[in-house]
């Protein structure tokens, strides 16, 4: 059984319903939106009411906000969906600890995390997101993911069997190190999509047309990219700070600080993390004191 109706409900759903799995209901205080996701999921039955479920489900899966998790939890325990049952949520942040309350006690808790964007998923009400919708439906956008998995045993187990299912790969975490694994996901692909907007905005603030501003700098993070992969971050690094070229970098600062101050001080910080892998490589250490010494102004 699933509860949630949102875009996570609908792609694990879809990717985690078939054999030896069936997915057996779709939970949702929307009547309609509980309908038509079970429809896409190929559920049995799309329900809003606990009261409308037969306790047969021997996994519940929980794709709910964060913020939900505890509560739905207590309210499937009230219902007695809990005991005896495999309870799993898909928080990166939370651990299956979560759902620990007293009405779920006697519940096998754990939670898995889908490494994966939902980005292109449709807002609710949205009429014209419908490819989108159906695309992450689908389920086969979750092929290949990784999936952090940590709780009770039992059912750990059975969360990587879900994921195997789904053609992912699970992967243990910690469950006290949720925060900082969830932490290392947003910095990689929420504050990259924060630092490619900046990016743009200082291509416009330089005169190039937005309209290509994007488009410009895509092959210069596709060919980072396929270098670090091949190679690893540190041997991918290229640029003035790389190269120990201290006067390019304090031209950069005057020059962001003239523009934007909040990008300067984004550069530097950013300045300071590359330096780091700098090192790493050789930069020779009078180069490196001098650009410390920049960007700490």
């Amino acid at each position: 059984m699933i509860v949630g109706t949102g875009p996570v409900a609908r792609a694990v759903g879809r990717a985690f319903n078939r054999p030896p799995f069936r997915c057996a209901a779709v939970l949702s205080r929307d009547p309609a939106r509980a309908r038509r996701a079970a429809k896409e999921i190929g559920a049995r039955i799309g329900v809003a009411s606990l009261t409308e479920l037969q306790p047969r489900a021997g996994t519940i899966l929980l794709a709910v906000p964060d913020d939900a998790i505890a509560a739905t939890a207590r309210r499937l325990g009230a219902a007695g969906l809990a005991r005896g049952r495999v309870l799993i949520h898909f928080s990166g942040a939370l651990a299956a600890s979560a759902m620990a309350r007293p009405e779920t006690r006697g519940a096998l808790l754990a939670s898995m995390h889908p490494l994966r964007s939902f980005a292109g998923a449709p807002k609710r009400g949205g009429g014209a997101a419908r490819a989108p919708a159906a695309r992450f439906a689908s389920g086969a956008a979750l092929r290949g993911t990784f999936f952090a998995i940590e709780g009770h045993p039992q059912a750990v187990r059975r969360a990587r069997s879900l994921a195997r299912a789904a053609g992912g790969v699970p992967v243990r975490v910690a469950p006290g190190a949720k925060p900082v694994y969830h932490a290392a996901a947003v910095m990689a692909c929420n504050y990259f999509v924060a630092l490619m907007a900046r990016a743009v905005a200082l291509l416009a603030a330089a005169g190039v047309d937005e309209r290509h501003a994007l488009r410009m700098l895509t092959p210069l993070v596709e060919g980072a990219w396929a270098t670090m992969k091949r190679r690893g971050p540190t041997a991918a690094l290229t640029g003035p700070v790389a190269r120990g070229d201290v006067g390019t970098v304090a031209s950069h600062l005057i020059a962001l600080r003239a523009v934007d101050h909040q990008a300067a001080d984004l550069y530097r910080a950013l300045g300071v993390e590359t330096l780091r892998l700098a090192l790493r490589r050789g930069l020779p250490r009078p180069a490196a004191l001098a650009l410390r010494k920049l960007l700490s102004r």
